[in-house]
């Protein structure tokens, strides 16, 4: 049986792959940051889900989607008081 580790450097031999999982780095970066600072606050789903107004199903269901859109972002960072610097940087 093979490792994620094994399968996913398999697909990233392909440059096509590759190329499509390079371009998506900063939204990975960004989920991962909201997945640590929900992580540093010590909050479950249903107390993310509370200050979202939403249901705790709600969070399960979106939680396997990362990244998120930019608006579950938001609300997310607002649910766990945390803020997000801007800035604006050439590709």
């Amino acid at each position: 049986m093979k490792t994620l580790r094994t399968f996913k450097a398999e697909l990233l031999a392909d440059t096509n792959t590759r190329a499509h999982y390079d371009a998506m780095a900063g939204e990975y970066g960004m989920a991962r940051e909201l997945i640590a600072a929900r992580s540093r606050a010590g909050l479950t789903q249903l107390d993310v889900a509370q200050r979202m107004g939403t249901t705790q199903s709600t969070i399960a269901v979106f939680a396997p989607d990362w990244p998120p859109s930019l608006p579950v972002a938001m609300s997310c960072s607002l649910a766990w008081s945390i803020c997000w610097p801007v800035r604006v940087m050439p590709v």
